[in-house]
């Protein structure tokens, strides 16, 4: 819940009257204290909560690509494993497996 700050132009305006300004330049003052105000707004837990987020979320992102990359990077280089069928130069051409012995 965003705090407001209120500001009683009116009597700001009174004020400036009294210690010898003029109508127009207390009324002057008085809009550009007013837009001030609007364009400083505080900062709330809401908004810091939001931005840790979002940036979490674009870190997250990124990662997920560099992983994504390694692994796409590493796959033509990567051996195939023991248990994968492939021709044994010592049996004539006989295709073994991993599991077990082969005969």
């Amino acid at each position: 819940m965003m705090a407001t700050l209120t500001f009683d132009t009116h009597k700001f305006i009174q004020a400036l009257e009294t210690t010898g300004f003029s109508r127009d330049q207390a009324e002057g003052l008085a809009e550009a204290l007013k837009q001030i105000q609007e364009e400083q707004r505080p900062v709330t837990q809401e908004y810091l909560d939001y931005r840790l987020k979002s940036e979490l979320a674009e870190l997250k992102l990124d990662l997920i690509k560099w992983v994504t990359g390694a692994l796409v990077a590493q796959a033509p280089i990567t051996p195939l494993p023991r248990w994968s069928a492939r021709p044994n130069p010592r049996q004539n051409g006989r295709y073994e497996g991993g599991y077990g012995r082969s005969s």
